[in-house]
Order: structure tokens, then C-alpha cells, then sequence
């Protein structure tokens, strides 16, 4: 399946099978298989005035675009679910797109449309592809492509046939720009989907067996919001509990709630590691809990309500992943950390391996490993701006240079006037949600602009003379100035609007990105961010402009461009900054102040332990990685090696565990 999860009350069937489930948000279906779309609904319990609005036929007038949004757990894939299998019972063609396993550039999108329509599509031949046949293309978990909003918007809507129909699934409403612009055709048609009614629930709750009291009371505490009320249902299903005491849980404490409804300790430990990561695969499952059969676990996770199968894995759903890891870091922070080092290593040595396509998937697992407010804000907002950011039109110019005039000195108004008449695509807008523009920023990739405009300007060429000797290996981002109307540079919810933009150009840069250089008149209340995310103030970067002073930023990502410089960040985060323990060349182990010398076994067993960063290794498999699946040695050769180390480390001796019923762990 891909996009949404279901509550699960079925089994997998061939193609054309009808099968009964609960899906998302608790609407009941009744479902045949399908090859491109999964699942999807033939009948639904509490959204059937929402499928009737969807299913609407067109005017033919314009661009018909559906745009549904809700919280977490609203029902917002059942619903669009229930379009497919309504709209291709009807002779349409449905093409199922899922965010979140898209690449979120104009590129990844088009790979992913073209392997659903089973050709190459590109924006040139999309209309000739397509043509005039009956298409839907549902794209479920939007969000996650909001750094491609503009292109989808400006170029890929105006190609799609007038016969097309589109339908977004998103957890934020839409942004200014869908909405009601005649430059593109789109008149976008919004459905935000609220908790199921009284009626509706009680239907939902007697599927799980729930007598009327019990019905009337869950919906009393869950308010018709389908997770919880699917979670309460699924919770007392078998409960002997009063129903009062049993929702308390549910009500209070969600992620407690997601936890207690696990069978056991180790189903609710695979629940805690899989809501620190974006996505659960085998391997990384192995590598958060190897004291666990992967596989099972796996298949146990993949069974529960909450979790969505998807082509790359298991994603849990996101209001019980932020529920439960937030638990988890405040209950137990070593434990969540330990479970961050162990995906940061997996997903290291998955990068090392993985094609290029797929580079953009582990990118994103890095970055969602990370806490700093300020990376994780910029890829994975908890809130929709109300501002949207798009390239700066022609008349837009007198509302940029307003902007600009009101906190520039009259040099540098200058600039911008003739950097608008000959390199206009260097700036783009921030508009409010009546599209008018309140703030900029001024961003460019150098060796793209015209360079007579670059030795114009007296900070572009101090940023050019210091980039100029690596141009020819590595790309530079030069973002030469961002402002709001009202605050300037200053911190505001439009300066964030147009970093969230810029991370996005960071994005379509790598793997070719390494340097950025930005300028401040006043660095102070950014300094401290700007010191943790790697930008140094050089000595020689201040400019004076026309009476004003420009203090230059710059980062260096290093040469492994932006996913390098994510790397370092969460590895400075977890407590991974250090250098090795281990040195290869050498085979010693140094701690402190404790430098010893191993043998090549002891070195390799010490590696091993060390890879684990903290969690156990179980013997069996250090066993078979030393000697072998076929050894029939002794059994305690392992206790042996590990008592050696221990008496070389002498009084450290204490950091290599022994985890009972497991095997070692290295806890330096």
C-alpha cells in the first residue's frame, strides 16, 4: 500500500478480491485491490457528503483541483482512497502519488508520475500524453513536497490537459498562492476534513463490537477525532476496565495510549525506536534493536494501526511518532539517543551503497534525526507559514524596491533596480494570502549571474574574489539579502518563509553545493545559530556600503556538500563529533587517558562493539561475524577474547558489558 494506514481487520488479497477494513480517519470500507492505487473504498462511514463533493463532475471551465486538508489522523487517505475506486469504477484512470516517497524536486516528481503511468513523462509531452483521457492524479501526503510548491503551481499545473483531474491530500491548508489565481487557471476547491459526528462514530466504534454506553462514552472523550477513536475501540475491545478509566490514557496522553496498545515490551521498544526515525526498514530495525528478530518485529510493527506501509518502509504515523518520541527523549533521553546514533550509522552506510535517485532518501532520514528547532523547522515544519515564496514578477518590482528603499541605503537600492532589469529570476517574493509581496530574499547561484552585475556590486565581488579559487570543484549560493517590510532582516515568520525557500535551492544544488555565503548588518541575534550550524564571520568579510556596514557569512558544507554538513550536525548532536576510539593502522584503543595495543581479534571484536554505539551485540552474531557461520570451536572463545580486552583496559575495564541473555555492549 502506498500513503495512509489502515486499522487492520483483513488479510492481502489478489487483485479483484473485495476485502473489509477501517481505514484512516475510521471510515469502513469495503475494497478491491488494485495494482497502482493500493487500496481504495467502495463504501465509507462518515465521509459520504465529502466523496459526493469530490466526485462532482467538472464545468470543464478550469484546471478542476481538489485540496484536502486536516490534523493528523482526519482522514485524509481513506477519503481520497475512496475517490480512486469510486473514480475508476467509473472508466477514469487513476494515477496515486505519495509525497513522501517522492524526491521533492521538479525531477523526482516526474520520475514518480512516469512510473505510475507506466512511460516517460516530461512537461513537454505531458499534455500529449495524457491527452484527453480520463485521468485523476491523487498526490496523499503533499506536505512533504512543499519545497516543489512553486513549480507545481507555475509549470506543471498549466501543462496538465484540461480533462486532468488533481487532488492533493495535505495536513496544512493550502497556501496563498493555489488559491484563486487566473494566471494559471487554478481555481482550487478546498475540503478541510473535521472530526467524524456523533452518529458516525457510533457506527465506527460498534465495528470493534463496542456496545451503545461504551460508543456514546468513547466519543465523549475522542470527540469523533477517527485515530483516537479507532485507537480507544481497538484499546477496549478486549478490555475489562471501565470505560472511563480505560480512555484516560487515550485523552491525556496519546503516546502512552499507542504504547499500552502494543502486545508486548518488545512491540512497545520497536515502537519507541521506529518514532525516532522517518522511515523503518529490516536493516535499520536491526540496527536500532538487535536484540530483537528483526523480521518479527518488523511484521509485528507492519501489523499494528498506526503504521503505514510504504514502498520504502514503515512510517508510523506522525501523530503518534511525535507523541511517542517526545515521551521517549523526556523519559528516557540515553535510551533515545542511543536509538539516534544507531540510525545515524545506518543510514551512513546505507548512503555508501544506495543509488543516486534514492540519495534524496537518506538525506531526509538524517535531517529528521535531528533536534536543533532550526534544520528540523526548515524540512519538517509543525506548522504551515502563512506566507508563500515564488519567483518575482514584473510587477512585482515597485512593491520589491518599496521593500527595499525603506531599509537599504540609496547604493544599494541602486543595485537592486538594475539587478531587477537584467537578473530578475535572482529574487523571489514573500506573499501574504492576499498575494501581496511583504518580503524578499536575493539569492543566486554566481556563476549563473551576469558577472558585470557581480563586479558592480561591492560585496557579490569580495564574495567572488574569495570563491573564485573553487569555483571550478564546488558551487557557491550567495544570499545576498533577505527583508520583510516591517522587520528588515530582523528574526520574523517572513524571514523564516524565505530560509525554508533557501533550503530548498540547498537542496537542488547538492551534491555540487558546498559554499554559502549570506551578509548582516547586525549579526547578533543570529550569532548563536549561525556558530552551531557551521557559518564563521571572516576577519576581512565586513563591507562598507554607502555608509553601511555588511558583515559576511559563510559556510562551508565540506565536500561531501549539504549531506556532509548534516551529517556533522547530528553527529555533534548525538555525541559522535569525537575522534575514533579505534585506530585502524595501529590496532589501539585509546579512552582518556588509557592508550592499549590489541591483537587483530581482540581489535576486530572492539569494532564490532563500537559500531553498535551503546546497544547490545548479540553473540551469536558476533560470533558468526568473527568465526564464521560454520564454527564449531568452543562456544566461550568469545568470553575469552572479551576478558583479555577487559585486563588490557584495566580499570576502564567497566565500559565493555556484559548484557545478560544478549550478549556485550562498549559504553565509552
Amino acid at each position: 500500500m502506498e500513503g495512509g494506514y489502515y486499522v487492520k481487520n483483513h488479510t492481502r488479497n489478489a487483485p479483484g478480491v473485495v476485502t473489509s477494513i477501517v481505514g484512516e480517519q475510521g471510515m469502513v470500507q469495503t475494497v478491491p485491490s488494485d495494482a497502482r492505487t493500493g487500496r481504495s473504498a467502495d463504501q465509507i462511514i462518515g465521509r459520504e457528503h465529502e466523496l459526493g463533493l469530490l466526485l462532482a463532475p467538472s464545468d470543464g471551465t478550469v484546471q478542476p483541483i481538489w485540496y484536502i486538508h486536516g490534523i493528523a489522523g482526519i482522514g485524509k487517505t481513506t477519503l481520497l482512497r475512496a475517490a480512486a475506486s469510486q473514480a475508476q469504477a467509473s472508466g477514469m484512470t487513476v494515477l496515486w502519488l505519495d509525497g513522501r516517497l517522492l524526491e521533492p524536486t521538479a525531477k523526482g516528481f516526474l520520475e514518480g508520475l512516469s512510473r505510475q503511468y507506466g512511460e516517460g513523462v516530461d512537461l513537454e509531452s505531458l499534455s500529449a500524453r495524457l491527452g484527453d483521457s480520463a485521468i485523476a492524479i491523487m498526490i496523499d501526503n503533499y506536505e512533504s513536497l512543499t519545497l516543489i510548491e512553486v513549480w507545481l503551481r507555475e509549470s506543471f499545473v498549466p501543462a496538465l490537459p484540461p480533462a486532468v483531474r488533481l487532488y492533493f491530500a495535505a495536513r496544512e491548508p493550502a497556501g496563498p498562492l493555489w488559491r484563486g489565481d487566473p494566471q494559471c487557471g487554478i481555481r482550487l476547491r478546498t475540503l478541510d476534513l473535521k472530526p467524524l459526528d456523533r452518529v458516525a462514530t457510533q457506527h465506527l466504534v460498534a465495528r470493534f463490537g463496542m456496545v451503545e454506553d461504551r460508543a456514546r462514552t468513547i466519543y465523549h472523550v475522542t470527540r469523533g477525532h477517527p485515530l483516537a477513536t479507532v485507537l480507544a475501540a481497538s484499546k477496549l475491545r478486549d478490555s475489562a476496565a471501565t470505560v472511563v478509566d480505560a480512555l484516560v490514557d487515550v485523552n491525556l496522553d496519546l503516546a502512552q495510549a499507542y504504547l499500552s496498545g502494543a502486545g508486548d515490551e518488545g512491540l512497545r521498544e520497536a515502537i519507541e525506536a521506529a518514532s525516532v526515525v522517518r522511515r523503518v526498514t529490516m536493516p535499520m530495525l536491526a540496527r536500532l534493536l538487535p536484540h530483537l528478530p528483526a523480521r518479527e518485529t518488523f511484521a509485528a510493527l507492519r501489523r499494528l494501526p498506526f503504521v503505514d506501509v510504504v514502498q520504502d518502509g514503515l512510517h508510523i504515523h506522525e501523530l503518534v511518532r511525535s507523541a511517542v518520541a517526545a515521551a521517549l527523549a523526556l523519559s528516557d533521553a540515553p535510551r533515545f539517543r542511543a536509538y539516534q546514533r544507531a540510525a545515524w550509522h545506518c543510514a551512513k552506510a546505507e548512503t555508501r551503497q544506495c543509488a543516486p535517485g534514492d540519495m534524496w532518501r537518506y538525506t531526509a532520514d538524517m535531517i529528521y534525526l535531528l533536534r536543533n528547532p532550526v534544520i528540523r523547522e526548515a524540512f519538517f515544519p509543525s506548522a504551515a507559514t502563512r506566507f508563500s515564496v515564488d519567483r518575482v514578477q514584473p510587477g512585482d518590482h515597485a512593491a520589491v524596491a518599496a521593500i527595499v528603499r525603506a531599509h537599504e541605503p540609496p547604493a544599494v537600492v541602486d543595485l537592486v533596480g538594475r539587478w531587477l532589469a537584467r537578473a530578475p529570476n535572482a529574487f523571489l517574493a514573500v506573499r501574504d494570502h492576499d498575494q501581496r509581496v511583504v518580503g524578499l530574499h536575493w539569492t543566486y547561484d554566481p556563476v549563473r549571474m551576469d558577472f558585470a552585475l557581480i563586479e558592480r556590486d561591492p560585496l557579490a565581488r569580495a564574495w567572488w574574489a574569495r570563491h573564485r579559487p573553487n569555483a571550478k570543484t564546488a558551487r557557491a549560493l550567495f544570499i545576498r539579502r533577505w527583508l520583510s517590510a516591517e522587520q528588515g532582516e530582523a528574526p520574523s515568520e517572513i524571514q523564516a518563509a524565505a530560509w525554508l525557500d533557501m533550503k530548498r535551492m540547498y537542496m537542488e544544488m547538492r551534491p555540487a553545493l558546498r559554499w554559502v555565503y549570506l551578509t548582516l548588518t547586525d549579526p547578533a541575534p543570529y550569532a548563536a545559530v549561525a556558530t552551531e550550524l557551521g557559518f564563521t564571520l571572516p576577519d576581512d568579510g565586513r563591507i562598507d556600503i554607502d555608509g553601511r556596514t555588511y558583515h559576511t557569512a559563510v559556510l562551508d558544507m565540506g565536500p561531501d556538500s549539504f549531506d556532509g554538513w548534516i551529517s556533522r550536525l547530528l553527529q555533534a548532536e548525538i555525541g559522535q563529533s569525537t575522534p575514533d576510539l579505534l585506530d585502524e593502522q595501529s590496532r589501539r584503543f585509546t579512552l582518556r587517558n588509557c592508550s592499549v595495543q590489541l591483537s587483530p581479534l581482540e581489535f576486530s571484536v572492539m569494532q564490532r562493539l563500537h559500531a553498535r554505539d551503546g546497544l547490545p551485540a548479540p553473540r551469536d552474531e558476533l560470533m558468526a561475524e568473527l568465526w564464521g557461520e560454520d564454527y564449531a570451536g568452543e562456544s566461550n572463545v568469545l568470553d575469552a577474547v572479551i576478558r583479555q580486552i577487559r585486563r588490557k583496559l584495566g580499570t576502564n575495564a567497566h565500559i565493555v558489558k556484559t548484557v545478560r541473555g544478549i550478549g556485550y555492549s562498549l559504553e565509552a
